[in-house]
């Protein structure tokens, strides 16, 4: 009712929007497919000669595997995490499938607190605040995180080669 068109599939979708799509985003979904460098090349398939990917994923180099060696990997590796990328990986995918990966970005979402409450409960606990940790604490928590790669998650953009 609002003009929007949904596709089961990018194969489906690109019978009518085959090299007409300006921008893309994959938030959080290729971890979960089977064949990743398929899913990327059937994105690519959409897009514009000019079009642009932004791609996000979880990152295998989170510092949570250093932190927590015997409990965070079964945390990360569930069921349905298909693949687990670092940059090198997810970059190395993206260019197998057409892409120039135009830039790398670590992007961490939860503060020092998070990694506090795994340490002590060896378990997540949401984003329970620790008074007296505040946002500047936090601000330097995930800016350190970030600049050594060490994040959460990870974000790729991507253009077609």
């Amino acid at each position: 009712g609002r003009g929007y068109a949904h596709f089961p599939s990018c194969e489906a979708a690109a019978r009518e929007w085959a090299s007409r799509i300006d921008v893309a985003f994959c938030v959080q979904v290729i971890e979960h497919v089977e064949r990743p460098r398929d899913f990327l090349a059937s994105i690519r398939a959409l897009l514009a000669p000019t079009g642009q990917l932004v791609l996000s994923t979880p990152n295998r180099n989170d510092i949570l595997f250093d932190l927590l060696p015997d409990d965070f990997p079964a945390f990360f590796y569930r069921t349905q995490h298909r693949w687990i990328f670092d940059a090198d990986s997810l970059s190395a995918c993206a260019r197998a499938a057409g892409f120039v990966v135009v830039e790398v970005r670590h992007l961490h979402r939860s503060g020092l607190a998070t990694a506090i409450m795994w340490l002590r409960d060896r378990r997540p606990k949401g984003r329970t605040p620790l008074p007296p940790l505040d946002r500047t604490v936090d601000a330097h928590w995930k800016g350190w995180l970030e600049s050594a790669g060490r994040s959460d998650n990870l974000y790729l953009h991507l253009r077609p080669a």
